[in-house]
């Protein structure tokens, strides 16, 4: 985890991460409201910028200085111990341990006009998250579970799924498509 050492260029006026050998980058956005909180600390740092997934890092760039001096943050996504996400309506939370053992929170606050941005970078989390620590998906009858298939999952019509119910009530008073 880095706070303020992140290289950066200036393009059109615009900040951008200088990227890493082979890095590619998945996600950007922006406006969004950024804060974290370093776990057993009092200090939240906060600000407004652009966030930037990539295969290798997350990023977030400050517009201008924020809460607590904040111009930078970036982590390696191979670094991730420990990851758990949470959402509301206009943003996503996280829980992250790093290698370092360094623990800390964070959301990613979204405009409503840009609301389905907040589940697009939610998929790309999962995917690159999974790819970048090496690690098999925790399993449920042999499928891969992760943050977007999860709510997929869940709502699937395949009759091999746990979830899946022909009582119209637990479907929310529709039946299945095969029932129609």
């Amino acid at each position: 985890m880095h706070i303020n050492e992140l290289p950066i260029r200036i393009r059109n006026g615009h900040k951008f991460p200088i990227p890493l050998e082979n890095e590619g980058y998945y996600h950007r956005h922006q406006p969004v409201e950024f804060s974290f909180k370093l776990k057993n600390t009092s200090m939240t740092y906060s600000a407004t910028g652009m966030i930037f997934l990539t295969d290798k890092r997350f990023i977030f760039i400050a517009y201008e200085p924020g809460q607590g001096e904040l111009e930078s943050f970036y982590f390696m996504l191979s670094d991730i111990v420990s990851s758990v996400a949470s959402k509301n309506l206009f943003s996503n939370f996280f829980n992250i341990a790093l290698k370092e053992k360094n623990s800390f929170t964070m959301s990613i606050t979204y405009d409503y006009e840009n609301i389905e941005q907040k589940g697009i970078f939610m998929d790309y989390y999962g995917m690159l998250l999974s790819r970048a620590t090496k690690n098999k998906p925790d399993t449920i009858t042999d499928r891969p579970l992760s943050i977007n298939t999860l709510t997929k999952f869940m709502s699937d019509d395949d009759a091999t799924s746990p979830y899946y119910s022909t009582d119209p009530e637990l479907r929310g008073g529709e039946k299945p498509p095969a029932y129609s």
